[in-house]
């Protein structure tokens, strides 16, 4: 029954935040969703890879239950959008708490690469953000995503302290700087 009302409340295309009614709705939805979630009862997987808790509380902040959903140990956090090939992870690049919860999971993968051949490292380093790229290298085991995320770095024009800060946090890969790397050009060439 708990799983019925936790489906109804992810997969209801309705949750338009248009009108204050909805609005008032959904608040009341996600506390429910939040009880039913603390009663460590039901899958925390439930729906698909489109449709889930864990999007539905992304989509509408509900960053309490995505902490709940946490503290599940079947909970996926590694679960691949089929339309995007999007990671949980990537998807909260745009919301720092929800990042930070998700990096501090022992279960986290941050190499996985969307259908687009990047990892949750390409965004963090596109939003110029240190405090998410940072933990994502430290994770990391993917030398090929770094140095494709070194390269957009210097593509878009990051300022120089970042692609810096970038360099000295590749001491944990075995990159050789001097090969050539962009356009035939060694990375420091193309600073």
């Amino acid at each position: 029954q708990l799983e019925n009302g936790v489906k109804f409340i992810i997969f209801n295309k309705s949750n338009d935040n248009k009108h204050q009614n909805m609005k008032h709705a959904m608040k009341n939805e996600s506390k429910i969703l939040l009880k039913i979630i603390k009663l460590h009862c039901i899958n925390p997987n439930l729906g698909n890879s489109i449709d889930n808790i864990f999007n539905y509380s992304l989509q509408h902040k509900c960053i309490n239950v995505i902490q709940e959903l946490l503290k599940y140990e079947n909970f996926d956090v590694n679960l691949v959008d089929e339309n995007t090939g999007d990671t949980f992870l990537i998807k909260a690049i745009n919301i720092p708490s929800v990042f930070d919860l998700l990096i501090k999971n022992p279960k986290i993968n941050v190499d996985t690469q969307n259908y687009e051949k990047k990892s949750a490292l390409i965004y963090a380093v596109m939003k110029e953000n240190v405090n998410l790229y940072e933990p994502i290298i430290n994770l990391s085991k993917d030398s090929d995503q770094f140095i494709e995320a070194l390269k957009i770095a210097i593509r878009i024009n990051i300022d120089i302290k970042s692609i810096i800060e970038l360099i000295k946090l590749s001491v944990k890969f075995d990159i050789d700087y001097s090969a050539p790397i962009i356009n035939g050009h060694s990375i420091f060439e193309e600073i």
